[in-house]
């Protein structure tokens, strides 16, 4: 007798009650009961998945979509796999296929918009967490990742409409005030914006987001002193940070501190040797130290990416003192 739904049916209770381990030992018992079991295949995928085994999980989400191509949380689950490993053209054809098969599921359209925010499509994503919201429209998270596509965009009228009442149901939402004070900061209504980010402050003191846009803020307004001291809290917080560490060495930098500088720009290419704005300020940095030819390997290291200005601008700097 072909007992693989029962024994995987007794997977999905164990990992209900986080036994994992037990979990996946059902489930495999499921598919030597049977291997044509499509629930088995996605649920062992998901558990591998969570356990970052994600090359196995795929497998078996292939292994359930070909016995069930028509299996909506196979295609996000493969999706999902696929997203963590950067995979985005396959993430975005199975989260297609998802939506296509049930447009009507938020977390659809929620991965969809997730995606299309990595990418940094703000116009894709903002129209795919307006349709999350209205699936789900009392979801306070998907309101605030519209809000900030929309900031994305430009639209920040928009975007105040939809923080507004978030912050009067909730005034004790830090990441509310947070994408308030960025809308403000892109108002350039400084003082507003150095406000309501104080606020998000106030009731997360190490939410590094309100911190870095605070910083910003000051920036705006010349008070690089008060810049610099966040910039530096949150590198003390996450010393990963490389936006807040390259924008301290800028600082720095700006102070003709140019050793301090970069100390804190090798700091910033160790955690991501690829960062153009880092290798950008490395190079200028090593010019005016006199290190010219490391200036100029630093400086054609950049890319060539003609969105990116820093390429433009190592370009340019190339070709006026280099004639590259």
């Amino acid at each position: 007798m072909d007992n693989s739904k029962e024994l995987n049916n007794k997977g999905i209770l164990f990992q209900f009650d986080g036994n994992l381990e037990e979990a996946q030992q059902y489930f495999l018992k499921s598919l030597e009961a049977n291997s044509l079991n499509a629930s088995a295949h996605n649920n062992l995928g998901f558990l591998l998945t969570h356990q970052g085994h994600l090359e196995e999980a795929i497998k078996h989400f292939e292994e359930a979509l070909d016995i069930d191509p028509k299996s909506e949380t196979a295609h996000l689950n493969k999706g999902n796999a696929h997203f963590t490993l950067g995979e985005i053209e396959a993430a975005y054809h199975h989260y297609t296929k998802a939506i296509e098969i049930n447009p009507e599921s938020a977390l659809n359209w929620e991965m969809y918009a997730k995606l299309f925010t990595l990418v940094n499509q703000p116009e894709e994503a903002a129209q795919a967490w307006s349709q999350a919201l209205q699936l789900k429209p009392e979801d306070t998270t998907y309101r605030l990742e519209f809000a900030a596509a929309l900031c994305s965009m430009g639209r920040v009228d928009d975007a105040i409409g939809l923080l507004k009442p978030i912050l009067e149901q909730e005034p004790k939402n830090a990441r509310a005030w947070t994408q308030m004070g960025i809308v403000y900061l892109m108002r350039k209504d400084y003082g507003m914006a150095e406000d309501l980010l104080h606020n998000a402050l106030g009731l997360v003191p190490e939410d590094a987001s309100a911190r870095y846009h605070l910083a910003l803020t000051y920036l705006a307004t010349n008070e690089h002193s008060k810049a610099e001291q966040e910039f530096r809290r949150i590198v003390q917080l996450n010393p990963e940070s490389t936006k807040a560490r390259a924008d301290l060495a800028v600082i720095l930098f700006s102070r003709g501190n140019l050793e301090a500088a970069l100390q804190e720009l090798d700091r910033c290419l160790v955690s991501d040797p690829a960062y153009t704005k880092a290798k950008y300020y490395q190079g200028l940095g090593l010019h005016q130290l006199g290190q010219a030819a490391e200036a100029e390997t630093v400086l054609k290291s950049i890319g060539t990416d003609p969105a990116d200005p820093y390429v433009k601008q190592a370009q340019n700097y190339l070709e006026k003192y280099f004639h590259a």
